[in-house]
């Protein structure tokens, strides 16, 4: 599905809610960045003398702090910046390479992705792209062996049963749609939703934007996510927000059911839970890393 087809979705009910997949709904986030992501990270850009550090920089950039839920380049991109930035890694005379052609590569796209990389790989002479394309091919073998491991969160499936009563569903992720889809196809919770937007869409702020149109009052579309990704794009879009806090994940689903959806459809939300949920997740994010923590550091 391209942005054009997005934005021309029909609105048929008087509500729209966005929601979020890894880490969200489905209890992928963690396995597949521990599982996954890292592991083949540390193979791929040699970490091997610097394991504990490489796993330590990767968790919190990309699972505990505001950048949690990054398309997973950006995430690439952010880890390799910190590591470079870690003094007791360059007390150990530990030298992260610049990786500059990543970097450009990351920032100059709004929605990288492998397709593109492949393209922009092939016509690069460029190491680190080759090298990028590599870590992320395995990373999607390695993804693959593990789907039969994950599982929707308790109360989320029934959250998505009932918003359809009076609300039009969509999936916005920083995924790739083909896995999105299987994934929920596997889970059976596909047809609650209009559609699903993965990372080749670009931003979620802009397929936002582009899902609500001018087919929904403002205060009647919420984004579902667990990410403080998640709450700019929904602010940048003008959304109201319900955050999924990681570890937690089933009672904030079971409060959702139990009370925010009632209070989203009576217009009670914004004034009455979001602006606490919305302090409570932000503080959440807050901590420093925890190698500053450390003295010398």
């Amino acid at each position: 599905m391209n942005n054009q087809d997005f934005s021309e979705l029909k609105g048929e009910k008087e509500f729209l809610a966005a929601i979020d997949s890894d880490g969200c709904v489905l209890n992928t986030m963690n396995t597949k960045h521990r599982l996954c992501l890292i592991p083949a990270f540390i193979k791929h850009f040699r970490l091997e003398e610097i394991a504990r550090e490489a796993e330590e920089t990767w968790e919190y950039v990309n699972l505990f702090s505001e950048n949690r839920a990054q398309n997973r380049f950006k995430a690439l991109s952010l880890t390799l910046k910190e590591l470079g930035r870690r003094a007791d890694l360059k007390r150990q005379c530990f030298k992260i390479p610049s990786y500059e052609a990543i970097h450009k590569w990351v920032q100059k796209n709004t929605g990288p992705s492998q397709s593109l990389l492949e393209h922009d790989a092939l016509q690069s002479s460029s190491w680190d792209l080759q090298l990028t394309l590599s870590w992320s091919k395995e990373v999607e073998k390695m993804a693959d062996s593990f789907f039969s491991q994950y599982q929707v969160f308790d109360y989320a499936r029934e959250s998505l049963q009932k918003l359809n009563q009076r609300s039009d569903c969509f999936v916005v992720s920083t995924s790739a749609e083909k896995t999105l889809h299987r994934e929920w196809e596997h889970h059976r919770i596909k047809k609650y939703v209009k559609t699903i937007v993965g990372r080749e869409n670009g931003e979620k702020a802009i397929n936002l934007v582009k899902g609500a149109g001018q087919k929904y009052l403002k205060h009647k579309c919420i984004m579902i996510g667990d990410s403080p990704g998640d709450l700019v794009a929904a602010q940048t879009a003008a959304f109201l927000f319900y955050p999924i806090f990681p570890g937690q994940e089933a009672q904030s689903w079971k409060h959702f059911y139990t009370e925010i959806i009632d209070s989203f459809w009576k217009g009670e939300y914004l004034v009455k839970q979001q602006p606490r949920l919305i302090q409570e997740f932000t503080a959440f994010y807050s901590s420093p890393p925890p190698w500053e923590l450390l003295p010398n550091n």
